[in-house]
């Protein structure tokens, strides 16, 4: 029965097993006991292990970047139906240019009314 449940879960142990092993190696690794081969394999080790966590690193970058750009597009889909449909880029542009207007209109009074020399005298 135990054997059973086990087996499934034996990927887990291994990694546990392996983790707890690769500690304890990694922690004799400035030892000067250590003979020139086996230095020079955990030197290796540490540089296979730096380059596989760049590269998944660089991959799982790209893979969120991909799935980014996916949902992006998903969403200006569904704007482009709304727009479509209900004409919200054409009522926020007429808004912005109300702002300008209303802005421009406020500079020119500012400006005539000289607010700006008065307010720093």
């Amino acid at each position: 029965i135990i054997a059973t449940s086990v087996t499934r879960n034996l990927w887990l142990f291994g990694v546990v097993a392996g983790g707890v092993y690769g500690s304890s190696i990694a922690q004799g690794t400035n030892n000067p006991d250590l003979g020139p081969a086996a230095q020079f394999l955990v030197d290796l080790g540490r540089s296979v292990a730096k380059r596989w966590l760049r590269a998944w690193d660089f991959a799982t970058a790209m893979w969120f970047m991909y799935k980014t750009g996916e949902l992006s597009y998903d969403y200006w889909k569904r704007y482009e139906d709304l727009d479509r449909r209900l004409g919200l880029t054409d009522k926020v542009d007429a808004w912005n240019a109300r702002f300008v207007q209303g802005k421009q209109g406020f500079d020119r009074w500012e400006q005539d009314n000289e607010v700006g020399r008065k307010v720093l005298a």
